[in-house]
């Protein structure tokens, strides 16, 4: 599976967003490239928001519902996996949390991005709609300083009427599907941590660390094992976050 981490400035990486390709909707077609793809829009506003599939099936939306057109924004990025020279992107517009009870607009793959290590990568993804309500996406790679070819490989609108579907319907499962985004965000967590104290144990990171340290690691890792069982979203996170900071601070040592 080709995928993408999402980049945080602040734990520089948050969560594993997992971008997906999936099955192209009855009026949707292969697209050329370019041409932009129309979005659900009103009174010069977006009708619903805009953003990617990530990993877990959670909606990770870049523009937002409401925003005045013209408009555009980024979300940074980079691989989940060593040696990852192409993405897979899939760009939807709704309202809820979950990617499953939103629309697709367009898949995209992105290549030619640099061999190297997992996390390594600086993708910055752009999302932008002109005052016609134009939806295009562009994408560049700050680590190597090339940019990625975007390919479109399909494309849909949302109609009118769906939009006005789906926001009734994310209304009214609204605090559910919030509470599955969340337990998810943190079984990311959970897995980009134990990657990270697997990798450092295994010696990936290569950095000197004592026997003490292992035990460490390994105690934290196990508690994050523990807790993917029956831990609450909020334990699973706190959980995740630990572990993550004690691999951080042997790499920062």
């Amino acid at each position: 599976m080709k995928a993408l981490l999402r980049l945080n400035v602040l734990a520089m990486i948050a969560a594993a967003v997992l971008i997906t390709a999936v099955g192209c909707r009855k009026n949707a077609h292969r697209g050329d490239g370019k041409r932009g793809v129309r979005v659900s829009h009103e009174g010069g506003k977006l009708k619903a928001s805009i953003g990617l599939e990530s990993m877990g099936g959670l909606f990770e939306p870049i523009l937002r519902d409401g925003a005045v057109l013209p408009v555009a924004s980024s979300m940074d990025f980079s691989t989940a996996t060593d040696n990852q020279a192409v993405v897979d992107v899939r760009v939807l517009q709704g309202y809820s949390s979950l990617a499953r009870k939103n629309v697709e607009l367009a898949t995209y793959k992105l290549t030619g991005l640099p061999s190297v290590p997992r996390g390594v990568p600086h993708i910055r993804v752009t999302l932008s709609v002109n005052e016609n309500g134009v939806f295009t996406l562009d994408a560049d790679e700050l680590y190597s300083g090339k940019k990625p070819k975007v390919v479109e490989v399909s494309r849909n609108e949302l109609s009118e009427d769906e939009a006005t579907s789906l926001r009734s319907q994310s209304e009214a499962t609204l605090a559910a599907d919030e509470q599955q985004a969340a337990l998810i965000r943190a079984q990311n967590e959970a897995e980009l941590a134990l990657y990270m104290g697997r990798k450092l144990l295994a010696g990936g990171y290569r950095v000197e660390h004592s026997k003490e340290d292992a035990a460490g690691i390994k105690a934290l890792m196990a508690d994050v094992i523990a807790a993917r069982s029956d831990a609450t979203a909020s334990d699973l996170s706190a959980s995740a976050r630990s572990l993550r900071s004690a691999v951080e601070s042997l790499l920062n040592r």
